[in-house]
């Protein structure tokens, strides 16, 4: 993506309170999936690629999301 791009005003009003869930309830894949795809439609690539990791080494079942972190990873990410 391009420095240009606006951050997404819809994935930063949702942040917060995805956040304020997982502080409250305790990480778990859906959760941190969640913050994921916020932080990355703000722009925030290695947070959204660290909250990913974290989902995968929880719950190392989730093909799709291993597909977008292999994708977006530098180097490959096994959990």
């Amino acid at each position: 993506g391009s420095r240009d791009e606006k951050p997404d005003p819809q994935a930063q009003e949702a942040l917060a309170p995805l956040q304020e869930a997982m502080r409250l309830e305790g990480e778990n894949p859906a959760s941190l999936m969640a913050v994921g795809q916020a932080l990355f439609a703000l722009g925030r690539r290695d947070e959204a690629l660290r909250t990913w990791t974290r989902s995968l080494r929880i719950d190392p079942n989730q093909p799709d999301l291993q597909s977008i972190v292999n994708q977006l990873s530098p180097t490959p990410v096994s959990p």
